[in-house]
Parts: C-alpha cells; structure tokens; sequence
C-alpha cells in the first residue's frame, strides 16, 4: 500500500518541524511530498537544509505562491503518475498523531464507499475540538466508526485513488479559501460519501481568531463563488440567490464594499462557468500532460 501525505507550506518555518515529525513518526508510514508555495520567508532554505536528505520526503518549489488549491494539485500529480492508493493531505498548522493514518486507511478498506475521510480534529491541548470542526460535529452522535458529513475542513483529509481520479484537483475559482467546500460537492456529485472516523484524532494547531470585518466580508464572496461554482445544484436563479447574499451582507456589515466584490465576480462569471464545466469531468483541474519535472 502507498500512502502519500502531502504538506503544502506557506512562509511556514515555526510550523514545519512538528507538522512533517508527526508525518515521520506515524506508525503506517507514508511518502512525504512538500510544497514551498512560494514562500517569503527562509521555508525553503529550512526544508533544503533540514529535510533534503529523507529518502521519504519529496520537496517542490513554486517561485509564485500558487494557493492552498493549486499546491496541492501538484502533490495529486505526483501521486496520480506514481499509483498510490491514497493521498493524505495535511495543513502546515495540523500533525498527525502516531496512529492517525493507521486508523484512518484501516475505516476506509471496510468502507470504501468515502472518497474523503478527516479524523477528529483537535486543538493542540487534544482536549478541545478544532473551532471550526465542532461546529460541524455539533448536534452528530459519535458513537458510530464513521459519521456521515457534507463537509469538514481540507487540513486533515484522506482520499482515495478512486476519489481522486474522478474528481480530479481543487479547483483554481477558489484562490483561498472554499476550495476544499466546492471539492467535497463535487466528490458527492461523483457518488462519493464523506465522513468523520470518530477512533482517529489529529492536530490542528491554530488559536482561535478574532472576528475581522475583512475576512468576513471575503468570504462572503467566497460563499457566492460556491453558488456559481456548484454542480449538484441547478442552475436557475444562482445569480439572483448571489446578489440577495451580498445585499444581506452590506446592510449586516454596514459597508457597499460586498457590492463592489460582486460586480467583479459578474464580470469573471464566464471563468467560473468554464471551471464549473470542467469539474464535472474526471481529472478536473490536474495535466498530466503537463511535463515539468519535480524539484
């Protein structure tokens, strides 16, 4: 069985050493493909000097930051050309706990009707659950080995070969942020389930962050690409549902600055109906005609 985690890092030095460690120290060991996206930082000094010399660990550099996205859909190539049988995707700020990636692949070899699997995703204490995560786990009973989800966050994600090969990389209408939302509906809208394994924990090491009207106000915008970009939605009425959010939100934030976001999304409209197309195709978003070599 071939396993490959692949770590994307973004000006990313005080994450590194915990994040890629908890990879090397786990009990089903895995191929390690890391992702310098560009950083401004010493990233990819510390990982030439630091990591270089693991068999194990392949390390690509991107001269431009290419987004959490695009990262990634480079460690789906790799894995894609070279046959593993899962990709484990795993956020700079998440760890792995030593049996992690055992459970993990071991609930989806007598499930493997998922195409995504996260673990239950902690704070760095382990005794609280990851903000966002205990929002989508709030109301679930968890005494079943899987729980069924629509969607749960991209920094603790396994997926299958099969998963992968339909549904193909992130698509690039999200450059931060709702990527990994719009894969999951596309991953259901190619029949596959996506669950929680309850037995699995794994880290995710961030503080919770303070409310920030520009952050809100984005993914806002982030939440209107979502509607565009659905393919297991009809079509009717998107643009309408779009501009009905974006009022609600200048009257909520008490700025036109939503509006302004929203004319520029109408005018790239045609780029993400192109996108949305072409994610219902298998292999959306990954050449593998594409002939750069690894570095």
């Amino acid at each position: 069985m071939k396993i490959l985690t692949i770590i994307p890092l973004y000006n990313a030095v005080k994450w590194i050493d915990k994040c890629i460690n908890s990879a090397l120290n786990s009990s089903l060991q895995s191929e390690i493909f890391t992702i310098d996206n560009g950083s401004h930082d010493e990233t990819g000094k510390y990982l030439k000097e630091n990591y270089s010399h693991y068999k194990n660990i392949h390390i690509h550099y991107v001269k431009d930051n290419v987004g959490f996205g695009g990262a990634n859909n480079i460690g789906f190539k790799y894995a894609i050309e070279h046959n593993y049988d899962y990709v484990y995707l795993l956020s700079a700020d998440a760890q792995l706990l030593p049996d992690t990636l055992k459970k993990m692949v071991a609930a989806h070899m007598t499930n493997s009707e998922y195409g995504i699997l996260s673990p239950m995703q902690m704070q760095a204490n382990m005794k609280e659950y990851d903000v966002n995560f205990k929002e989508i786990i709030n109301g679930l009973s968890l005494d079943q080995q899987i729980v069924d989800v629509k969607e749960v966050m991209a920094a603790h994600w396994l997926i299958s070969r099969d998963c992968l090969l339909k549904t193909g990389g992130f698509s690039p209408s999200f450059p931060l942020y709702g990527e990994d939302n719009d894969y999951e509906q596309r991953a259901r809208y190619f029949s596959f389930k996506i669950g929680i394994v309850t037995t699995a924990f794994g880290i995710h090491d961030r503080a919770d962050r303070p409310f920030s009207l520009k952050h809100e106000i984005y993914m806002l915008d982030v939440r209107n690409r979502g509607i565009l970009s659905n393919i297991a939605e009809p079509v009717r009425f998107r643009i309408i549902r779009t501009l009905i959010k974006t009022l609600n939100g200048c009257r909520r934030f008490k700025t036109l600055k939503p509006i302004s976001n929203w004319i520029d999304l109408m005018r790239n409209r045609k780029t993400l109906i192109e996108n949305r197309k072409r994610s219902m195709k298998p292999l959306a978003f990954i050449d593998l005609e594409d002939e750069k070599p690894y570095s």
